[in-house]
């Protein structure tokens, strides 16, 4: 958390690095298919993929903003990450939508360091 700055001297900002290590992931483990039936009476159809994702990575994210910048320097983010691919159809693209999702909050933790100008971390 960033004391003594408020929301709207946030609100604009530019990204002016961003690179991930070439470390390994994320991993997606087990993944689990099954049918959907989504509707009040369930007359819509598609398909639902679950999976486990755990993502973790050193990063190198420079954010500048209009009171200073700081650095992402790792990102993990762990949960359950849903696909729901809806309605089925018969041709090409085969699914009318494509919904991306966690169904409850992932465990984020992001790592903060070299802030510079007003900025403060409590």
């Amino acid at each position: 958390q960033f004391v003594g700055i408020r929301p709207e001297e946030l609100a604009h900002f530019d990204v002016t690095k961003f690179f991930f290590s070439s470390q390994e992931g994320p991993w997606l483990k087990p993944v689990r298919v099954a049918k959907a039936e989504v509707g009040a009476d369930a007359t819509v159809s598609g398909l639902r993929i679950d999976m486990d994702l755990d993502f973790d990575q050193i990063t190198e994210i420079k954010i500048t903003t209009a009171v200073g910048e700081f650095h992402i320097s790792k990102i993990r983010c762990r949960g359950t990450l849903t696909v729901l691919m809806r309605p089925l159809i018969a041709a090409p693209p085969y699914c009318g939508a494509v919904q991306v999702y966690f169904v409850d909050s992932p465990e984020l933790d992001i790592s903060i360091d070299n802030v510079t100008g007003a900025l403060t971390l409590a």
